[in-house]
């Protein structure tokens, strides 16, 4: 297993209790692909440089996991059928 980092950004019309169900179904989603999420940050709500989707501020979250990399395709696509989240980007975490 590969460790990774994932950081995302998720729309700011979100309620606290919306967030946390989002966080929940993102553990989820590494959970189904037989993954270890290690380390999460909080929720930090940030301005925009630029729009994203017509949005000026979003919320900001930042995830160290385990997976398989065979498996980081189907997480992708877990990813981008949410359309609460913004915009996110994986990297391969190097320890």
């Amino acid at each position: 297993m590969k460790h990774y980092e994932l950081t995302y950004l998720i729309s700011p019309d979100l309620s606290e209790e919306e967030l946390k169900s989002l966080r929940e179904k993102i553990n989820s989603f590494i959970a189904e692909a037989a993954g270890i999420s290690i380390k999460e940050s909080a929720f930090l709500r940030k301005k925009l440089a630029f729009p994203i989707k017509k949005k000026f501020q979003a919320y900001l979250n930042t995830l160290t996991f385990q997976l398989n990399p065979e498996k980081l395709e189907n997480f992708e696509k877990s990813l981008k059928a949410q359309v609460q989240i913004l915009r996110y980007l994986i990297l391969i975490k190097k320890i």
